[in-house]
C-alpha cells in the first residue's frame, strides 16, 4: 500500500513541475513540504434519536378517582390497581402525590415491564407540597420496580419489601423515615410464612423456588437489613431453591443499620444470598454506602422442620426443600467504596454461618477501596472450592483463602465436622440469654455452635440435629431418612459425630435387631459416601428424667453401640455417657433430658475432647 501511495505522489509531482516549467502560476514545491492525497478528515456527527418522554400516571388517594385517566394531577387516579392498569411502555411512571397507607401485606399489581415510582415530576416535589409518602408494612413486588425521589415509611417494626426475585432499583432521593425509629428491610426473594407463628402458611418449597436471574440496586435510603433471597420466618418455613444469578449493587448514600450482633447465629445483616438453596452465582458490588453490620455473600439457612417423606429427601417438590439440598454457587464480592468502621461491622465474608451453608463453588473477594474498622476480618470459611482475595489491606486479617494478595495461604481447608443426632444435637431447650447487654438467640448456645467457636477458623462445624429422631428403619422419626441426614451428605465432612440412641430407650428391648440394622445401614452409607471421613459414635447420654429409660440406656443402647463400633475399623466409640454424667444436675439441665445453655457449653467441651485425638491435637 505504501509503495502505491509513493508512486502516485511521484506522478503528481512530475505533472506539477512540468506545468510550472510551461509558465504556470503554481509555486514550486519542495520535497520538505508534506504531500498527501488522503481526503480531509471531518468529524462524523452521530445523532441519536431523542428518547421518548416517559409519561406519568398520577396517584392521589385523597382526591383522585379511578374513573380518571391519570394524565394530570387534576385527573389523578385513586388506587395503585388503576394506576398500573394504565401503564404502557411509554407511560411507566407512577407519581405518588400524597400519603399512601398500604394494606398490612400489599402485593403490587402486575405489569410486564419496569415501573418507576416517585413523588417528583416536572419540578414539582409532592413530598414538600403534600407530605407525600408510601407507608408500608409488607410491600410485595409482582414485577420490576424502580423507586426514586420518594419517602417510604414503615408502618411497624419489621416492615419489609419482598422482591420475589423481581428486579428492584432504589435510585436517588429515597428517604426511609419513621417517627418510632423503625426501618424497612429488603428481601430479594420471598418472605416465607410459618404456620407456628400464626401466619397463613400455604408456601411449600416449590412456591418459594425460582429459576432466572435477579438484580437489586440500592443507592439511597436508610435500611435495616438486606437479604438477597428468601427470608424464612420460622422453623416451619419452606426453604426452596433459587436457580439463577443474583447481582446486588450497593452504593451512593445507602445505609444498612441492623443492630443484630455480628456473632449471633441468626443475625439479620447484609447478605447477597438468602435463606434458600442456591444454584448459580452471587455477585455483590459495593461502591459506597455505610454499613453498621457484617456483610456476606450468602445468608445462613437456619433451622427447619424435618421431614422424612420421599419428596423432601430426594428433593422433588417437598414441604421444606425444593430441587435438592446442595448449594452450588460461585460467590463474588467487589468492594470499591463504602464505610465499614462500625464496631459491629466486624466481618466481610463468603458465608454468614459456615457450617450452616456448605457451598460448593469458588469465592473471589476484590477490594479496591473502602474504609474499614480496626477489627475487620475477611473470611472464606466454609467454602468448598477455590477462594481468592485481592487488595486486602496489610493490617487486616484474611482467613481461609487459598490465595491472598497473590500469595498462597496455608489455612484454606479447615476441618469439616458434621454433628448428627436428635434434639440434644439440635439444641432443644437452649434459650435466649443476655450477654454483655445483648440478647443472644437460642441457636447461639447449641452445642455445635459452641463447638464452632471453640475451634474458630480451624474447623467448620455443621448442626444436623433432628429433634425426636431415633435409629430405626421403620419408625416415622428415623434419622437416616430425614432432611437433616440428606443435608449432611452435601456437607462433605471430614469428621462425623453420631449422637443418636437416646430416643430409642423406651422401645429398645423389643427392637434390638432394628436398632442394630439401622445403625449399620447409616454407618456404611456414610463411609461409602465419604471413605476418608472419621466416624465417632458417642454413647447415649445419661437419662435422669425417667429411671426406666435410664435402665434401658445402660442395659441395651450402650452395649449395642459398643458392639457396633467394634464391627468397623473406621468407627471410634466415645463414652459421652460417662463424660457428661457428672453434669446431670439442675445447673446444667433444663428438664433432666435436655441440657440448658450451660449444659450445652459443657457438652461442646466434652465433644471437642473426643474429636481432638483424631485430628492430632
Amino acid at each position: 500500500m505504501m509503495f502505491k501511495r509513493s508512486l502516485f505522489r511521484v506522478l503528481i509531482l512530475s505533472c506539477v513541475l512540468a506545468f510550472s516549467a510551461c509558465g504556470g502560476n503554481t509555486p514550486a514545491i519542495t520535497t520538505d513540504q508534506p504531500i498527501t492525497t488522503d481526503p480531509p478528515t471531518e468529524p462524523v456527527i452521530v445523532t441519536e434519536p431523542p428518547k421518548p418522554e416517559i409519561l406519568p400516571v398520577f396517584l392521589d388517594v385523597k382526591n383522585g378517582n379511578d374513573e380518571n385517566d391519570g394524565t394530570t394531577p387534576e385527573n389523578a387516579v385513586a388506587t395503585f390497581d388503576k394506576a398500573f392498569s394504565l401503564l404502557r411502555e411509554e407511560r411507566s411512571l407512577v407519581v405518588v402525590m400524597n400519603t399512601v397507607v398500604t394494606d398490612k401485606q400489599f402485593i403490587m399489581p402486575e405489569y410486564d415491564g419496569l415501573v418507576t415510582i416517585t413523588s417528583v415530576y416536572d419540578d414539582v416535589d409532592f413530598r414538600k407540597e403534600n407530605g407525600a409518602s408510601l407507608n408500608v408494612a409488607a410491600l410485595v413486588l409482582s414485577g420490576d420496580v424502580h423507586f426514586e425521589n420518594i419517602t417510604l415509611m414503615p408502618q411497624e417494626k419489621g416492615a419489609y419489601i419482598s422482591c420475589r426475585f423481581n428486579d428492584l432499583s432504589i435510585g436517588e432521593g429515597v428517604n426511609v423515615s419513621s417517627d418510632g425509629g423503625n426501618l424497612i428491610s429488603i428481601i430479594g426473594g420471598y418472605y416465607v410464612t410459618d404456620l407456628a407463628l400464626n401466619q397463613e402458611n400455604t408456601m411449600k418449597a416449590e412456591d418459594v423456588s425460582y429459576k432466572g436471574d435477579c438484580r437489586i440496586s440500592v443507592m439511597s435510603g436508610t435500611w435495616d437489613f438486606f437479604m438477597g433471597g428468601n427470608y424464612r420466618a420460622g422453623i416451619n418455613s419452606a426453604v426452596g431453591t433459587f436457580n439463577g444469578n443474583m447481582t446486588v449493587d450497593i452504593g451512593g448514600t445507602a445505609e444498612f443499620l441492623s443492630a443484630d450482633h455480628a456473632n449471633d447465629v441468626i443475625s439479620d445483616v447484609v447478605t447477597a444470598g438468602g435463606e434458600n438453596i442456591h444454584k448459580g452465582s452471587v455477585t455483590l458490588n459495593i461502591s459506597g454506602g455505610r454499613f453498621a453490620c457484617p456483610v456476606y455473600g450468602i445468608s445462613k439457612l437456619g433451622t427447619y422442620m424435618n421431614a422424612v417423606a420421599a419428596n423432601d429427601k430426594t428433593g422433588t417438590s417437598g414441604l421444606i426443600f425444593g430441587d435438592d439440598v446442595r448449594y452450588e454457587a460461585d460467590i463474588t464480592i467487589n468492594i470499591s467504596g463504602g464505610v465499614f468502621t462500625a464496631e459491629n461491622c466486624a466481618y466481610i465474608g463468603a458465608l454468614q454461618v459456615a457450617g450452616d451453608t456448605a457451598v460448593h463453588g469458588d469465592f473471589k473477594l476484590s477490594v479496591s477501596g473502602g474504609d474499614f474498622g480496626d477489627n475487620m476480618t475477611f473470611s472464606a470459611l466454609g467454602m468448598i472450592g477455590n477462594s481468592v482475595a485481592e487488595g486486602i489491606p496489610n493490617d487486616k486479617e484474611a482467613k481461609c483463602f487459598n490465595k491472598v494478595n497473590g500469595k498462597e495461604s496455608d489455612d484454606a481447608a479447615p476441618l469439616r465436622i458434621a454433628c448428627i443426632g436428635d434434639s440434644i444435637t439440635f439444641g432443644t431447650c437452649a434459650w435466649f440469654e443476655e450477654l454483655d447487654g445483648y440478647l443472644f438467640s437460642d441457636e447461639y448456645f447449641y452445642y455445635p455452635a459452641v463447638l464452632q467457636r471453640l475451634y474458630g477458623y480451624d474447623a467448620v462445624v455443621g448442626n444436623f440435629g433432628f429433634p425426636g429422631s431415633n435409629i430405626s428403619l421403620s419408625s416415622y422419626s428415623k434419622y437416616y431418612q430425614s432432611c437433616s441426614y440428606n443435608r449432611m451428605t452435601a456437607f462433605d465432612p471430614d469428621i462425623v459425630v453420631i449422637a443418636l440412641g437416646t430416643n430409642n430407650a423406651p422401645f429398645i428391648a423389643a427392637n434390638g435387631p432394628d436398632f442394630k440394622n439401622a445403625y449399620r445401614t447409616m454407618i456404611e452409607d456414610i463411609h461409602t459416601r465419604f471413605p476418608e471421613a472419621k466416624l465417632i459414635m458417642t454413647t447415649a447420654l445419661y437419662r435422669w428424667d425417667d429411671w426406666g429409660n435410664q435402665l434401658y440406656v445402660e442395659g441395651y443402647v450402650i452395649p449395642y453401640q459398643k458392639d457396633l463400633a467394634n464391627e468397623y475399623d473406621y468407627v471410634t466409640l466415645y463414652d459421652t455417657f460417662t463424660e457428661f454424667k457428672p453434669y446431670a444436675t439442675d445447673e446444667f439441665y433444663h428438664d433432666r433430658l435436655h441440657p440448658n445453655n450451660a449444659g450445652y457449653a459443657k457438652l461442646a467441651e466434652i465433644m471437642k475432647k473426643g474429636i481432638d485425638p483424631l485430628i492430632g491435637k
